[in-house]
């Protein structure tokens, strides 16, 4: 018998959007963050929307042994289709610990209405993740996933105002 077989791509190769970068060891003088050879160097040198991370992208992080600066702040955008995903880079030299201080505030601020994935940080010295004004029109879910917190001071994750959270 002949077998015939149409290979279709999966959902989430459908809606697979930008990889962006993040590396606080980087040394480029124009950082564009498309590559980790042009990273951000900061949570606040992180473009969001136009020029930068929309929803269906994904922002890797480099892990390090000196920790990054919180807080990163996830901002609403105009696009509500497709999830932001921030986790730690996936091959070497960038796969090790990603360490986020939040130095008493929160490490991760998510005020949006799209879909957001955070999986594998570490948050130290912080409240950690931060959750608020989600819009439930919009709201399409947050996933926090293989998060580590240690020396948190209220909470790790403080959900104030938000539908669809999956911890």
């Amino acid at each position: 018998a002949l077998l015939w077989a149409t290979l279709l791509p999966t959902p989430k190769s459908l809606a697979a959007g930008s990889s962006w970068y993040l590396n606080n060891q980087a040394t480029c003088s124009s950082c564009t963050g498309k590559s980790w050879e042009s990273a951000w160097k900061s949570f606040a040198s992180v473009v969001w929307g136009q020029g930068g991370i929309n929803p269906g992208d994904t922002l890797y992080i480099a892990g390090s042994s000196t920790p990054y600066i919180g807080p990163l702040n996830i901002p609403s955008l105009t696009a509500t289709t497709g999830t932001i995903t921030i986790t730690k880079g996936e091959s070497s030299p960038y796969n090790s610990e990603v360490k986020i201080d939040g130095q008493s505030g929160y490490g991760i601020r998510v005020n949006t209405g799209q879909a957001v994935t955070i999986r594998g940080l570490s948050f130290i010295n912080s409240n950690g993740i931060y959750v608020n004004g989600v819009s439930s029109s919009n709201d399409q879910g947050l996933l926090i996933d293989s998060c580590r917190f240690t020396d948190f001071r209220r909470a790790g994750v403080f959900v104030d105002s938000a539908n669809q959270v999956t911890i």
